[in-house]
Protein backbone atom coordinates (compact mmCIF):
# COMPACT_ATOMS: atom_id res chain seq x y z
CA UNK A 1 0.00 0.00 0.00
CA UNK A 2 1.51 3.41 -0.99
CA UNK A 3 1.78 6.21 1.88
CA UNK A 4 -1.38 7.89 0.34
CA UNK A 5 -3.39 4.74 0.77
CA UNK A 6 -1.96 4.43 4.26
CA UNK A 7 -2.74 8.17 5.25
CA UNK A 8 -6.83 7.33 3.53
CA UNK A 9 -7.07 4.72 5.33
CA UNK A 10 -5.95 6.12 8.94
CA UNK A 11 -8.25 9.66 8.55
CA UNK A 12 -11.16 7.48 7.64
CA UNK A 13 -10.04 5.52 10.39
CA UNK A 14 -9.29 8.93 12.78
CA UNK A 15 -13.17 9.97 11.58
CA UNK A 16 -15.27 6.62 12.81
CA UNK A 17 -12.98 7.05 16.54
CA UNK A 18 -14.35 10.68 16.62
CA UNK A 19 -17.83 10.30 15.65
CA UNK A 20 -17.73 7.33 17.65
CA UNK A 21 -16.76 9.40 20.52
CA UNK A 22 -19.30 12.01 19.35
CA UNK A 23 -21.85 9.79 19.55
CA UNK A 24 -21.15 8.22 22.69
CA UNK A 25 -20.99 11.60 24.76
CA UNK A 26 -23.58 12.25 23.60
CA UNK A 27 -24.91 9.20 25.16
CA UNK A 28 -23.39 9.48 28.08
CA UNK A 29 -24.66 13.60 28.25
CA UNK A 30 -28.43 12.24 27.80
CA UNK A 31 -28.06 9.98 30.14
CA UNK A 32 -26.80 12.03 32.83
CA UNK A 33 -29.49 14.42 31.82
CA UNK A 34 -31.86 12.55 32.23
CA UNK A 35 -30.78 10.92 35.65
CA UNK A 36 -30.23 14.57 36.94
CA UNK A 37 -34.36 15.06 35.56
CA UNK A 38 -35.30 11.93 37.50
CA UNK A 39 -33.32 13.22 40.71
CA UNK A 40 -34.49 16.39 40.84
CA UNK A 41 -38.17 15.23 40.42
CA UNK A 42 -37.16 12.78 43.17
CA UNK A 43 -36.07 15.37 45.07
CA UNK A 44 -38.99 18.06 44.50
CA UNK A 45 -41.85 15.02 45.30
CA UNK A 46 -39.98 14.62 48.36
CA UNK A 47 -39.64 18.37 49.36
CA UNK A 48 -43.97 18.01 47.97
CA UNK A 49 -44.40 15.80 50.46
CA UNK A 50 -42.67 17.18 53.07
CA UNK A 51 -44.46 20.48 52.72
CA UNK A 52 -47.48 18.68 52.86
CA UNK A 53 -46.00 17.15 56.74
CA UNK A 54 -45.15 20.80 57.51
CA UNK A 55 -48.68 21.95 56.54
CA UNK A 56 -50.39 19.11 58.49
CA UNK A 57 -47.94 20.39 61.21
CA UNK A 58 -49.43 23.91 61.17
CA UNK A 59 -53.03 22.90 61.37
CA UNK A 60 -52.42 20.30 64.44
CA UNK A 61 -50.46 23.86 66.29
CA UNK A 62 -53.51 25.46 65.47
CA UNK A 63 -55.96 23.48 66.58
CA UNK A 64 -53.76 23.19 69.74
CA UNK A 65 -53.85 27.10 70.39
CA UNK A 66 -57.16 27.44 70.07
CA UNK A 67 -57.95 24.51 72.19
CA UNK A 68 -55.60 26.30 75.02
CA UNK A 69 -57.87 28.99 74.63
CA UNK A 70 -60.87 27.78 74.80
CA UNK A 71 -60.40 25.17 77.64
CA UNK A 72 -57.89 27.48 79.72
CA UNK A 73 -60.48 29.46 81.52
CA UNK A 74 -60.12 32.65 79.74
CA UNK A 75 -63.16 35.04 79.41
CA UNK A 76 -64.61 36.43 76.63
CA UNK A 77 -62.07 39.68 76.05
CA UNK A 78 -58.80 36.51 76.61
CA UNK A 79 -60.61 35.41 73.79
CA UNK A 80 -60.02 37.78 71.36
CA UNK A 81 -56.48 39.06 72.78
CA UNK A 82 -55.19 35.54 72.00
CA UNK A 83 -55.49 36.80 68.35
CA UNK A 84 -56.70 33.56 66.91
CA UNK A 85 -57.56 35.62 63.93
CA UNK A 86 -54.43 37.84 63.57
CA UNK A 87 -51.31 36.70 64.99
CA UNK A 88 -47.98 36.67 62.86
CA UNK A 89 -45.71 35.61 65.79
CA UNK A 90 -47.33 32.52 66.17
CA UNK A 91 -48.55 31.35 62.84
CA UNK A 92 -46.64 33.41 60.40
CA UNK A 93 -43.13 31.15 58.79
CA UNK A 94 -43.09 29.35 61.67
CA UNK A 95 -39.71 27.15 61.42
CA UNK A 96 -39.53 23.22 61.39
CA UNK A 97 -36.89 20.79 60.14
CA UNK A 98 -35.92 22.28 56.75
CA UNK A 99 -39.00 24.21 55.75
CA UNK A 100 -41.27 26.47 57.29
CA UNK A 101 -45.48 26.50 57.62
CA UNK A 102 -47.71 29.60 57.88
CA UNK A 103 -51.33 29.61 59.32
CA UNK A 104 -53.15 32.47 57.09
CA UNK A 105 -56.44 33.58 55.28
CA UNK A 106 -57.25 36.52 52.86
CA UNK A 107 -57.97 39.89 54.35
CA UNK A 108 -61.90 40.59 55.01
CA UNK A 109 -63.55 43.34 53.67
CA UNK A 110 -64.23 44.89 57.01
CA UNK A 111 -61.01 44.58 58.43
CA UNK A 112 -58.64 47.58 58.16
CA UNK A 113 -54.70 47.76 56.81
CA UNK A 114 -53.56 46.97 53.65
CA UNK A 115 -51.76 43.77 53.47
CA UNK A 116 -53.90 41.12 51.57
CA UNK A 117 -53.00 38.10 53.81
CA UNK A 118 -53.68 38.12 57.70
CA UNK A 119 -51.72 35.40 59.42
CA UNK A 120 -54.72 33.66 61.81
CA UNK A 121 -57.70 31.26 61.19
CA UNK A 122 -61.41 32.43 60.71
CA UNK A 123 -64.58 30.84 62.85
CA UNK A 124 -67.43 29.92 60.66
CA UNK A 125 -69.75 30.95 63.33
CA UNK A 126 -69.09 34.92 61.98
CA UNK A 127 -70.79 33.42 58.92
CA UNK A 128 -74.49 32.33 57.98
CA UNK A 129 -74.93 28.44 58.43
CA UNK A 130 -76.33 27.79 55.01
CA UNK A 131 -77.84 24.44 55.97
CA UNK A 132 -79.62 25.86 58.95
CA UNK A 133 -80.97 29.39 57.43
CA UNK A 134 -84.70 30.35 57.30
CA UNK A 135 -85.71 31.39 53.45
CA UNK A 136 -86.36 34.88 55.18
CA UNK A 137 -82.73 34.68 56.42
CA UNK A 138 -80.85 33.48 52.91
CA UNK A 139 -83.18 36.33 50.94
CA UNK A 140 -81.43 38.61 53.46
CA UNK A 141 -77.82 38.48 51.50
CA UNK A 142 -76.93 41.03 49.68
CA UNK A 143 -78.03 40.83 46.06
CA UNK A 144 -79.47 37.60 46.24
CA UNK A 145 -82.41 36.19 44.01
CA UNK A 146 -85.48 34.86 45.99
CA UNK A 147 -85.47 32.18 43.55
CA UNK A 148 -82.38 31.00 44.37
CA UNK A 149 -82.34 31.23 47.82
CA UNK A 150 -85.50 28.78 47.37
CA UNK A 151 -83.66 26.54 45.37
CA UNK A 152 -81.08 26.34 48.09
CA UNK A 153 -83.64 25.58 50.57
CA UNK A 154 -84.75 22.78 48.58
CA UNK A 155 -82.20 21.32 47.85
CA UNK A 156 -81.55 20.73 51.27
CA UNK A 157 -84.67 19.93 53.12
CA UNK A 158 -86.19 16.47 53.49
CA UNK A 159 -89.67 16.62 51.42
CA UNK A 160 -90.42 17.26 48.23
CA UNK A 161 -92.69 20.49 48.30
CA UNK A 162 -91.51 22.87 46.04
CA UNK A 163 -90.89 25.97 47.48
CA UNK A 164 -92.00 29.22 45.41
CA UNK A 165 -88.96 29.80 42.74
CA UNK A 166 -87.66 26.50 44.03
CA UNK A 167 -87.10 23.52 42.64
CA UNK A 168 -87.01 19.59 43.62
CA UNK A 169 -86.28 16.24 42.43
CA UNK A 170 -88.87 16.44 38.98
CA UNK A 171 -86.30 19.18 37.95
CA UNK A 172 -83.04 17.84 38.42
CA UNK A 173 -84.57 14.96 37.02
CA UNK A 174 -84.89 16.72 33.49
CA UNK A 175 -81.81 17.92 33.28
CA UNK A 176 -79.10 16.66 30.44
CA UNK A 177 -77.66 15.50 32.35
CA UNK A 178 -79.88 14.44 34.93
CA UNK A 179 -78.77 14.87 38.89
CA UNK A 180 -79.43 13.89 42.05
CA UNK A 181 -81.29 16.39 44.43
CA UNK A 182 -78.89 16.00 47.73
CA UNK A 183 -82.61 16.18 49.99
CA UNK A 184 -80.16 16.66 52.84
CA UNK A 185 -77.49 19.39 54.32
CA UNK A 186 -74.53 20.38 51.58
CA UNK A 187 -70.88 19.13 52.64
CA UNK A 188 -69.14 21.70 50.90
CA UNK A 189 -69.32 25.26 49.26
CA UNK A 190 -68.96 23.87 45.73
CA UNK A 191 -71.73 21.63 46.04
CA UNK A 192 -73.94 24.89 46.08
CA UNK A 193 -73.22 25.26 42.15
CA UNK A 194 -75.37 21.96 41.38
CA UNK A 195 -78.43 24.30 42.86
CA UNK A 196 -80.64 25.39 40.21
CA UNK A 197 -79.59 28.20 38.00
CA UNK A 198 -76.46 29.01 41.10
CA UNK A 199 -74.44 31.20 38.99
CA UNK A 200 -70.20 30.96 39.85
CA UNK A 201 -69.34 34.72 39.65
CA UNK A 202 -72.02 35.56 42.04
CA UNK A 203 -71.56 32.24 44.33
CA UNK A 204 -67.93 32.71 44.47
CA UNK A 205 -67.37 36.10 42.98
CA UNK A 206 -62.98 36.25 41.66
CA UNK A 207 -62.55 33.61 44.55
CA UNK A 208 -63.61 30.46 42.34
CA UNK A 209 -61.15 27.83 43.86
CA UNK A 210 -62.71 28.99 47.52
CA UNK A 211 -60.03 29.47 49.43
CA UNK A 212 -60.19 32.87 50.72
CA UNK A 213 -57.18 33.96 49.19
CA UNK A 214 -56.50 36.10 46.08
CA UNK A 215 -54.07 33.66 43.86
CA UNK A 216 -52.34 34.90 40.80
CA UNK A 217 -55.30 34.38 38.25
CA UNK A 218 -57.99 35.24 40.25
CA UNK A 219 -56.25 39.60 39.41
CA UNK A 220 -54.86 38.93 35.98
CA UNK A 221 -57.97 40.42 34.48
CA UNK A 222 -59.37 38.12 31.27
CA UNK A 223 -55.68 36.22 31.07
CA UNK A 224 -57.20 33.24 32.69
CA UNK A 225 -60.26 32.28 34.44
CA UNK A 226 -61.87 33.62 36.35
CA UNK A 227 -62.17 37.65 34.45
CA UNK A 228 -61.45 39.27 36.78
CA UNK A 229 -60.89 43.19 36.97
CA UNK A 230 -57.39 42.91 38.11
CA UNK A 231 -57.32 44.76 40.92
CA UNK A 232 -55.34 43.34 43.35
CA UNK A 233 -58.63 43.33 45.71
CA UNK A 234 -60.49 39.97 45.55
CA UNK A 235 -64.00 40.42 44.92
CA UNK A 236 -66.08 37.77 47.05
CA UNK A 237 -69.76 36.24 46.44
CA UNK A 238 -72.68 35.10 48.33
CA UNK A 239 -69.70 31.92 49.85
CA UNK A 240 -68.59 34.99 51.67
CA UNK A 241 -71.35 35.24 53.95
CA UNK A 242 -72.01 31.63 54.49
CA UNK A 243 -70.86 28.16 56.26
CA UNK A 244 -71.16 24.95 55.65
CA UNK A 245 -70.52 23.48 59.37
CA UNK A 246 -71.09 25.71 62.25
CA UNK A 247 -72.08 25.32 66.18
CA UNK A 248 -70.36 25.72 69.58
CA UNK A 249 -70.52 23.95 73.01
CA UNK A 250 -73.21 25.35 75.51
CA UNK A 251 -70.26 26.84 78.07
CA UNK A 252 -69.30 29.65 79.36
CA UNK A 253 -66.28 31.72 79.19
CA UNK A 254 -64.81 29.40 82.14
CA UNK A 255 -65.61 26.23 79.94
CA UNK A 256 -68.23 24.92 81.95
CA UNK A 257 -71.75 23.76 81.00
CA UNK A 258 -74.00 26.77 81.22
CA UNK A 259 -77.45 26.08 83.47
CA UNK A 260 -80.64 25.48 82.02
CA UNK A 261 -83.14 28.07 83.42
CA UNK A 262 -85.94 25.85 82.75
CA UNK A 263 -84.76 22.97 85.37
CA UNK A 264 -82.15 25.05 87.52
CA UNK A 265 -82.68 24.53 91.52
CA UNK A 266 -81.71 27.48 93.68
CA UNK A 267 -78.61 26.07 94.58
CA UNK A 268 -77.27 25.73 90.80
CA UNK A 269 -78.48 29.34 90.49
CA UNK A 270 -76.41 30.28 93.94
CA UNK A 271 -73.25 29.07 92.01
CA UNK A 272 -73.63 31.92 89.90
CA UNK A 273 -70.99 35.19 90.82
CA UNK A 274 -74.04 37.87 90.48
CA UNK A 275 -76.54 35.61 92.05
CA UNK A 276 -77.62 35.09 95.70
CA UNK A 277 -80.11 33.16 97.50
CA UNK A 278 -82.37 35.49 97.59
CA UNK A 279 -82.36 36.10 93.54
CA UNK A 280 -82.05 32.71 93.01
CA UNK A 281 -84.78 31.68 95.05
CA UNK A 282 -87.21 34.63 93.23
CA UNK A 283 -86.14 33.33 89.64
CA UNK A 284 -87.46 29.79 90.57
CA UNK A 285 -90.07 30.84 91.93
CA UNK A 286 -91.23 33.27 89.05
CA UNK A 287 -90.03 30.25 86.28
CA UNK A 288 -93.34 28.50 88.59
CA UNK A 289 -95.32 31.37 88.41
CA UNK A 290 -94.47 32.10 84.43
CA UNK A 291 -92.59 30.06 82.59
CA UNK A 292 -89.21 31.25 81.14
CA UNK A 293 -88.40 30.83 77.14
CA UNK A 294 -85.94 33.19 76.94
CA UNK A 295 -82.65 34.52 78.59
CA UNK A 296 -84.73 38.13 77.83
CA UNK A 297 -87.71 36.94 79.92
CA UNK A 298 -85.24 37.51 83.20
CA UNK A 299 -85.60 41.09 82.83
CA UNK A 300 -89.78 39.95 83.78
CA UNK A 301 -88.41 38.55 86.78
CA UNK A 302 -90.46 40.44 89.39
CA UNK A 303 -91.09 40.00 93.11
CA UNK A 304 -93.84 37.36 94.38
CA UNK A 305 -95.85 37.40 97.23
CA UNK A 306 -98.77 35.01 98.25
CA UNK A 307 -102.02 36.11 97.66
CA UNK A 308 -103.92 35.99 100.65
CA UNK A 309 -107.45 35.44 98.92
CA UNK A 310 -107.55 32.79 96.51
CA UNK A 311 -111.00 31.49 94.97
CA UNK A 312 -111.73 29.45 97.93
CA UNK A 313 -111.05 32.13 100.57
CA UNK A 314 -108.31 29.59 102.46
CA UNK A 315 -104.81 29.62 102.49
CA UNK A 316 -102.61 27.33 103.95
CA UNK A 317 -99.19 27.94 104.46
CA UNK A 318 -98.57 26.29 108.14
CA UNK A 319 -96.60 29.35 109.48
CA UNK A 320 -93.94 28.25 106.59
CA UNK A 321 -93.21 31.02 104.05
CA UNK A 322 -91.67 28.79 101.33
CA UNK A 323 -94.36 28.64 99.57
CA UNK A 324 -96.29 26.05 100.43
CA UNK A 325 -100.14 27.03 99.31
CA UNK A 326 -103.74 25.96 98.78
CA UNK A 327 -104.57 25.36 95.95
CA UNK A 328 -103.79 26.98 91.77
CA UNK A 329 -106.98 29.03 91.85
CA UNK A 330 -108.80 26.33 89.95
CA UNK A 331 -110.41 24.35 92.40
CA UNK A 332 -113.37 25.59 94.74
CA UNK A 333 -113.60 23.08 96.96
CA UNK A 334 -110.59 23.67 98.98
CA UNK A 335 -109.51 19.37 98.76
CA UNK A 336 -105.96 20.07 96.82
CA UNK A 337 -103.39 21.54 99.14
CA UNK A 338 -99.85 22.04 96.54
CA UNK A 339 -96.20 21.92 98.24
CA UNK A 340 -94.17 23.08 95.98
CA UNK A 341 -90.98 22.94 98.32
CA UNK A 342 -89.79 26.22 97.86
CA UNK A 343 -91.59 26.69 94.34
CA UNK A 344 -94.79 28.96 94.14
CA UNK A 345 -98.15 27.51 92.91
CA UNK A 346 -98.62 29.89 90.04
CA UNK A 347 -102.48 30.32 91.18
CA UNK A 348 -102.42 31.50 94.73
CA UNK A 349 -99.28 34.03 94.27
CA UNK A 350 -99.14 37.40 92.93
CA UNK A 351 -96.03 39.78 91.82
CA UNK A 352 -95.69 43.08 93.45
CA UNK A 353 -94.13 44.79 90.31
CA UNK A 354 -90.83 45.03 92.05
CA UNK A 355 -87.99 44.32 89.06
CA UNK A 356 -85.69 41.40 90.50
CA UNK A 357 -82.99 41.78 87.43
CA UNK A 358 -82.00 44.91 85.44
CA UNK A 359 -79.57 44.79 82.35
CA UNK A 360 -76.47 45.04 84.16
CA UNK A 361 -77.34 41.99 86.38
CA UNK A 362 -78.51 39.92 83.50
CA UNK A 363 -74.84 41.22 81.36
CA UNK A 364 -73.16 40.00 84.45
CA UNK A 365 -74.83 36.36 84.40
CA UNK A 366 -75.99 36.04 80.92
CA UNK A 367 -73.42 34.12 80.08
CA UNK A 368 -73.56 31.52 82.67
CA UNK A 369 -76.96 30.55 81.90
CA UNK A 370 -79.22 28.97 78.57
CA UNK A 371 -82.48 27.88 77.78
CA UNK A 372 -82.80 24.35 77.28
CA UNK A 373 -80.46 21.83 77.74
CA UNK A 374 -78.22 21.98 74.42
CA UNK A 375 -74.97 19.96 73.49
CA UNK A 376 -74.05 21.78 71.23
CA UNK A 377 -75.72 25.49 69.93
CA UNK A 378 -76.14 25.11 65.79
CA UNK A 379 -77.05 27.86 64.03
CA UNK A 380 -75.67 30.78 66.19
CA UNK A 381 -73.98 34.01 64.77
CA UNK A 382 -70.98 35.42 66.83
CA UNK A 383 -71.82 38.84 67.00
CA UNK A 384 -68.77 39.74 68.27
CA UNK A 385 -67.34 38.17 65.02
CA UNK A 386 -69.73 38.51 62.12
CA UNK A 387 -69.78 41.20 59.44
CA UNK A 388 -72.84 43.88 59.26
CA UNK A 389 -74.07 42.00 56.24
CA UNK A 390 -74.44 38.56 58.21
CA UNK A 391 -75.86 40.40 61.48
CA UNK A 392 -78.69 41.81 59.24
CA UNK A 393 -79.89 38.81 58.23
CA UNK A 394 -80.88 37.88 62.07
CA UNK A 395 -84.61 38.44 63.06
CA UNK A 396 -85.45 41.75 63.89
CA UNK A 397 -82.42 43.63 62.51
CA UNK A 398 -82.98 46.58 61.04
CA UNK A 399 -79.45 48.86 58.97
CA UNK A 400 -79.89 51.25 62.13
CA UNK A 401 -79.56 48.54 64.63
CA UNK A 402 -76.49 47.13 62.91
CA UNK A 403 -74.81 49.82 62.77
CA UNK A 404 -75.30 50.89 66.30
CA UNK A 405 -74.07 47.15 67.50
CA UNK A 406 -70.63 47.23 65.24
CA UNK A 407 -70.42 50.80 66.51
CA UNK A 408 -70.81 49.51 69.81
CA UNK A 409 -68.62 46.08 69.36
CA UNK A 410 -65.77 48.31 68.59
CA UNK A 411 -66.55 51.12 70.88
CA UNK A 412 -65.87 47.84 73.80
CA UNK A 413 -64.43 45.75 72.07
CA UNK A 414 -66.19 42.96 72.25
CA UNK A 415 -69.55 41.61 74.05
CA UNK A 416 -68.98 39.13 77.15
CA UNK A 417 -72.26 37.88 76.69
CA UNK A 418 -75.16 38.08 74.55
CA UNK A 419 -77.28 40.10 77.26
CA UNK A 420 -74.37 42.89 76.22
CA UNK A 421 -76.96 43.77 73.23
CA UNK A 422 -79.47 45.06 76.16
CA UNK A 423 -76.27 47.81 76.35
CA UNK A 424 -76.86 49.43 72.91
CA UNK A 425 -78.96 52.24 71.76
CA UNK A 426 -81.91 51.04 70.32
CA UNK A 427 -81.88 46.94 70.86
CA UNK A 428 -85.57 46.77 73.03
CA UNK A 429 -86.23 43.59 75.31
CA UNK A 430 -88.27 42.23 71.93
CA UNK A 431 -85.20 42.37 69.53
CA UNK A 432 -82.82 40.81 71.92
CA UNK A 433 -85.70 38.10 72.66
CA UNK A 434 -85.86 37.72 68.96
CA UNK A 435 -82.28 36.92 68.30
CA UNK A 436 -81.13 35.30 71.65
CA UNK A 437 -81.34 31.73 70.75
CA UNK A 438 -79.24 32.54 67.66
CA UNK A 439 -76.52 34.37 68.95
CA UNK A 440 -73.50 33.46 71.02
CA UNK A 441 -69.98 35.57 72.10
CA UNK A 442 -67.69 32.97 71.36
CA UNK A 443 -66.85 30.38 68.35
CA UNK A 444 -66.58 26.54 68.40
CA UNK A 445 -65.73 25.57 64.79
CA UNK A 446 -62.76 27.25 62.76
CA UNK A 447 -61.92 26.92 59.45
CA UNK A 448 -57.72 26.54 59.06
CA UNK A 449 -55.31 27.59 55.89
CA UNK A 450 -52.53 26.51 56.46
CA UNK A 451 -49.43 26.39 53.84
CA UNK A 452 -46.00 24.20 54.07
CA UNK A 453 -43.01 25.86 52.12
CA UNK A 454 -39.89 24.13 51.93
CA UNK A 455 -37.45 27.53 50.78
CA UNK A 456 -34.82 25.46 49.09
CA UNK A 457 -37.05 24.01 46.32
CA UNK A 458 -40.09 26.54 46.57
CA UNK A 459 -42.19 23.05 46.91
CA UNK A 460 -45.27 24.01 48.90
CA UNK A 461 -49.08 22.26 49.98
CA UNK A 462 -51.50 23.87 51.29
CA UNK A 463 -54.47 22.24 53.14
CA UNK A 464 -57.80 23.62 54.34
CA UNK A 465 -59.66 22.26 57.48
CA UNK A 466 -62.44 22.65 59.34
CA UNK A 467 -62.73 21.65 62.98
CA UNK A 468 -64.90 21.88 65.98
CA UNK A 469 -63.53 22.41 69.43
CA UNK A 470 -65.17 19.94 71.73
CA UNK A 471 -64.94 19.37 75.03
CA UNK A 472 -62.28 16.23 75.37
CA UNK A 473 -61.72 16.67 71.58
CA UNK A 474 -60.87 18.24 68.19
CA UNK A 475 -63.18 17.12 65.58
CA UNK A 476 -61.97 17.51 61.44
CA UNK A 477 -65.45 18.30 59.82
CA UNK A 478 -63.94 19.11 56.18
CA UNK A 479 -60.55 18.44 54.50
CA UNK A 480 -59.08 19.69 51.10
CA UNK A 481 -55.59 19.63 49.44
CA UNK A 482 -56.49 20.74 46.18
CA UNK A 483 -55.74 24.75 46.80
Amino acid sequence: MTVAGQIRTTGSALIVVLWSVVVLSTMVYSSLRVTRLDLRVAKNFGDRVQARYLALAGIEKAKAVIYDVRHGGATSSDLYDQDLYDNPTEFKEITLGRGTFSVFRGRLASESGSEPLVYGMLDEERFLDVNRASLEELRKLPDMDPEIAAAIVDWRDSDSKVSDGGAEEEYYGELHPPRFIRNGPFETQREMLLVKDMPLQRLFGEDTNANGILDPNERDGDRSLPNDNSDSRLERGWAHYLAIESGVEDLDARGEPRIDLSIAEVDDLQAIDGIDAALAEGIVAWRDHRSLQSLADLLDVEELVENESNNNGNTNNNGNNSGNANNNGTNSSGDRNANSNGSNDNGNMQNTGVKLIDTDTLASIADHLTVGSHLLRENVVNINTCNAEVLLCLPGMTEDLVAAIIDHRTAVRQFKSVAGLLEVEGVTKEVFKNMAARIDVRSGTFRILCEGVIPSTKARQRILVTVRIGEFEVETLSYREDL
